[in-house]
C-alpha cells in the first residue's frame, strides 16, 4: 500500500508528459506493443521447451528402434 502513491505519481507524470509531447506518446505505444508481443510469446516458448524435453527423453528409444530396423535390413552400423 505504501508503494501505491509513488506509482500513481509516476504514471500520472508519464500520462501528462504523453499528452504534452506526441512523440513520447508514440514511444509509449511502441513500448506497450513490444511488451504485449513478449507476453504473447510465453505460451509458445513453454510449448517449445516441453517438446524439446520429450524429444530428448525419447531419443534413446528412437535410436534403438533405428538400429533394429537397420539390422533387419542388413545394414551394418558403425557404433
Amino acid at each position: 500500500m505504501i508503494y501505491l502513491l509513488p506509482t500513481i505519481i509516476i504514471f500520472g507524470g508519464l500520462f501528462l508528459y504523453a499528452e504534452y509531447d506526441p512523440w513520447f506518446k508514440e514511444l509509449l505505444y511502441i513500448l506497450v506493443a513490444a511488451v504485449a508481443l513478449e507476453l504473447r510469446k510465453i505460451p509458445f516458448l513453454i510449448r517449445m521447451e516441453w517438446d524439446v524435453f520429450w524429444m530428448k527423453r525419447n531419443l534413446n528409444r528412437h535410436l534403438e528402434m533405428a538400429r533394429k530396423i537397420q539390422k533387419e535390413l542388413g545394414h551394418e552400423t558403425e557404433h
